[in-house]
């Protein structure tokens, strides 16, 4: 069966922290979520995902997820 999506959930452990999730396709970034929780659509290839969390103070960090389908 041929995976084209995949559900991704991201929890900060600070509830006050926020949470944005890109994915990059050929080059493109796109907003796939600001809330944490995401239906990331897979293209051929390499399906990169960055989640960025922002603590209240502002200190940011980024996690990078890499897919291959």
């Amino acid at each position: 069966e041929d995976v084209t999506t995949v559900n991704l959930e991201a929890v900060a452990a600070n509830k006050k922290a926020t949470i944005l999730v890109t994915q990059i396709n050929n080059g493109n970034l796109s907003i796939v979520s600001n809330t944490g929780t995401a239906v990331i659509n897979l293209q051929p290839g390499l399906n990169e995902i960055e989640i960025l969390v922002t603590a209240e103070n502002g200190v940011s960090n980024v996690y990078k997820v890499t897919i291959s389908k």
